[in-house]
């Protein structure tokens, strides 16, 4: 790794916002069987879809793939409602819950970061989009255990500046305005 370069609004908190960040390596990635591209979102898809994310469990080294489906849970919205039960989560995020109410699915401690992938291909070739980052999981005595995705296309300019900007140019690609 070259350089971490996080997002100049994130907020850090039990909650995080604007939880992203970009890595520059110092040397290209070979492809392989295990290790493969994945495109990067520039808008959501349009229809709710399974999906997949990675992670692991605590005390596990190795990571796996589960299914999970984007959630339009009411109890999942943006800030605004008076339930006591929304997650109250930001404009720029969203949930998922797991696959066949699997709890064993819910992203653990310590998988953040991890991408929430779409297969935006079609049936004879699969390319995996990355459309979200595993922030924060929640869970509540009022609702089943949801985790909150860094929705990523919402911050695709950003990421684009990012990648145009010499790394010297600007500390962290502070110098972005079009927030």
């Amino acid at each position: 790794i070259e350089k971490i370069i996080h997002h100049p609004k994130f907020q850090n908190s039990v909650r995080p916002v604007n939880d992203i960040s970009l890595i520059r390596l110092q040397n290209a990635v070979i492809f392989s069987k295990t290790v493969m591209p994945a495109c990067l979102a520039v808008q959501q898809p349009t229809q709710a879809e399974s999906s997949v994310a990675f992670d692991r469990n605590e005390g596990e080294s190795n990571f796996k793939w589960r299914e999970l489906l984007r959630t339009n849970d009411n109890r999942c919205q943006i800030s605004g409602g008076r339930n006591p039960c929304q997650l109250q989560i930001q404009e720029r995020q969203f949930c998922s819950k797991p696959h066949f109410l699997d709890f064993s699915s819910v992203i653990k401690q310590g998988a953040s970061g991890g991408p929430y992938l779409v297969n935006t291909g079609n049936e004879e070739q699969e390319q995996q989009s990355v459309v979200g980052v595993a922030s924060y999981r929640v869970q509540t005595s009022c609702q089943d255990p949801f985790t909150v995705y860094t929705d990523v296309t919402g911050f695709s300019r950003w990421i684009q500046y990012c990648l145009d900007t010499p790394l010297n140019a600007t500390k962290d690609c502070h110098g972005y305005t079009g927030f």
